[in-house]
């Protein structure tokens, strides 16, 4: 009986390990440059042990390649590559965009926190948010909103605090202070209301609750791409499931967003407040009343998400629909995974040169002194998109305050 058990186990664990290595090596994979693949587990152990340094590993192995592109293939991952090739990233976008949707592997991940707003939506339900999206913004009431929002942060908060650190001879961490600047334009753009993260009287602006929502939704939006670089593929589902780890934090972390989010819709819609003349992004969709608040609070933190430009690219992740080469020779597999990595495209010397890490405008600008634009292919951070009239008023508007009032 025991030597009848053992030997229906061992027919059943080389089964398993046969179907296994059909998967694993019967179909052709992709190719990571200077690694070394282990039998069976493949890359695994790269994968584990850069995982805490992911976006600088990345970088590394796609600037080694001649092709300028990283695949990944493990054990209970979707196989994949990254893209640092400007001519293979206008293959994805442009020329043969139809190949690569978000597909369902993107669009489940990102459902919690972006429900199926613009920017989790493919198809015609894209098609008609981009529509509206864009016929928003193409009015110039709303632009006149963003321009005099941008202006009252700038003059009123962002500017005195830079004014009182000059005054003490003292530091500012302007990576911090720039970020709370954004947040709350962005905030009164899309809600109509002021989370006040940049006030004088924050001196160490820690212990507010506008502080716990900006930080709620960057630790949101940081545990979402998690989800796509998880060692094993779905692992994210079972931590969800038994609500631990990462899953837990960013469970509390959406609940924070989405409960400031809808309680702002609901006491917006209950208390019938007039909306005509009300220009923010939410009062213009809430006007619509074919909406329903669900359907507000992803239009809402789709454009929240959408103004934080580096966040929004991490999420760009496509789903090849059928076998492809991409211009530079590189085989891309039918339900491979595939992303372009701006931050490698920034750093690559193949595309700006040897000083590509130095901080060079005018190497936009022509022996003239002209403005002369690259490809936006090779820097796809920087495109056209619904909400550019938001990121070219804001940054102009501190370009311009700041250049008035510091310049010597």
């Amino acid at each position: 009986m025991y030597f009848s058990i053992t030997l229906q186990s061992l027919s059943l664990f080389l089964l398993i390990l046969y179907i296994f290595s059909k998967t694993q090596f019967s179909k052709k994979k992709p190719t990571i440059h200077g690694l070394k693949s282990y039998p069976l587990i493949g890359y695994l152990p790269h994968f584990i042990r850069n995982r805490h340094r992911f976006l600088e590993w990345v970088t590394e192995l796609i600037l080694q390649s001649p092709t300028r592109t990283m695949g990944f293939s493990s054990p209970g991952t979707t196989s994949g590559i990254i893209i640092g090739n400007p001519a293979s990233v206008e293959h994805i976008l442009k020329t043969n965009s139809s190949n690569y949707p978000k597909g369902e592997r993107t669009i489940s991940r990102l459902a919690d926190f972006l429900g199926h707003g613009i920017l989790n939506s493919e198809g015609e339900h894209w098609k008609q948010q981009r529509k509206a999206a864009s016929f928003e913004f193409n009015k110039k009431t709303l632009r006149h909103f963003i321009v005099d929002s941008v202006h009252f942060e700038i003059s009123n908060r962002l500017l005195p605090i830079l004014d009182r650190a000059i005054e003490r001879g003292g530091e500012v961490e302007l990576q911090d202070v720039l970020e709370r600047f954004s947040f709350d334009s962005i905030c009164k753009v899309a809600f109509g209301e002021d989370p006040a993260c940049l006030t004088e009287e924050q001196e160490g602006f820690e212990g507010t609750n506008s502080t716990e929502l900006m930080t709620a939704f960057a630790q949101a939006q940081d545990l979402t791409v998690a989800r796509f670089i998880e060692p094993i593929e779905g692992m994210y589902k079972l931590k969800k499931i038994l609500n631990i780890g990462s899953e837990k934090r960013l469970k509390e972390s959406i609940s924070i967003v989405h409960g400031y989010a809808m309680k702002i819709i609901r006491a917006r819609l209950t208390k019938g407040m007039d909306l005509e003349g009300k220009e923010d992004i939410l009062s213009r969709s809430a006007a619509n009343k074919d909406h329903n608040v669900e359907e507000l609070r992803d239009t809402v933190i789709s454009f929240l998400l959408a103004s934080r430009e580096t966040t929004s690219t991490a999420l760009t992740w496509m789903s090849c629909k059928e076998d492809d080469i991409l211009p530079d020779g590189t085989f891309v597999g039918k339900g491979w995974s595939v992303m372009y990595s701006a931050y490698a495209m920034g750093r690559s010397e193949k595309i700006w040169g040897k000083d590509c890490l130095e901080f060079k405008p005018e190497r936009w600008l022509n022996e003239q002194g002209v403005f002369t634009p690259e490809s936006p292919f090779s820097i796809p951070i920087v495109r056209r998109a619904t909400g550019d009239a938001y990121h070219c008023a804001t940054w102009r508007a501190v370009i311009e305050l700041a250049a008035r009032c510091y310049t010597r």
